[in-house]
């Protein structure tokens, strides 16, 4: 719904006339409790309600005046509302984890700075994404990831970053000797593995992946407990 609006208005500027509404702002205040509606929707409808509002009172029409305010309060709360929701989505694989956290924490900034949404939702429904995160990492855990494909070596990356935000992820970096090799012996933890010997991807293309060797070793120390 958002692009077919986008669309409209851009083609209206286009065209050199003002945009308009699909239905009036009085009739989308009466249904937006229960039909779903775009934010540029709700601010173009706020807009007309206002406009109309300014004129009913210049004309003196107390009654009117009301009804439109009424109308335009309604807009600005179903406007809210809509502002709070944030679908969460099923788990499909590790790639569109990643492109919904990302999702998340765009929604969780403007959320936050727009304060349409308390720190303790935000934070609810960031638990929300921790058994996603779980799954995707057991499916990159799962197998191996070829180090001479650049590219899924920094997806495989990006993925175990990004699921650390939602869930508990542990590191044997700094673990030495015995205590290494219990992490690395116990069929209980599960981590990331090349699919071959490789200095840390950078087979296939170095110049490329060098730089992100930290970002990489970090990655494959990682482990996580089934």
């Amino acid at each position: 719904m958002f692009f077919r609006w986008i669309a409209l208005l851009a083609f209206a500027l286009a065209a050199g006339a003002s945009p308009s509404l699909a239905e009036p702002f009085s009739q989308m205040a009466n249904k937006c409790s229960t039909t779903k509606y775009a934010d540029v929707e709700y601010t173009m409808a706020i807009a007309e309600g206002t406009k109309a509002s300014k004129a009913a009172k210049k004309a003196k029409d107390t009654r009117k005046a009301t009804e439109i305010d009424l109308a335009v309060k309604q807009l600005k709360s179903c406007q809210k509302e809509e502002k709070l929701k944030f679908d969460l989505p099923p788990y499909k694989d590790c790639a569109n984890f990643v492109a919904d956290a990302k999702a998340y924490a765009s929604w969780a900034d403007a959320a936050s700075k727009g304060k349409f949404a308390t720190d303790v939702q935000i934070a609810r429904l960031k638990q929300q994404f921790k058994p996603l995160a779980d799954q995707c990492l057991k499916d990159l855990m799962s197998k191996c990831v070829d180090p001479t494909d650049t590219k899924a070596v920094m997806s495989a990356v990006e993925a175990v970053e990004t699921a650390a935000i939602y869930t508990t992820v542990y590191s044997r970096a700094k673990a030495n000797g015995f205590e290494r090799a219990a992490i690395e012996y116990n069929p209980l933890n599960m981590n990331l593995k090349f699919c071959e010997d490789t200095n840390y991807a950078c087979k296939g293309d170095p110049k490329l992946c060098s730089s992100r060797v930290p970002r990489i070793k970090a990655a494959f120390e990682a482990y996580i407990q089934r």
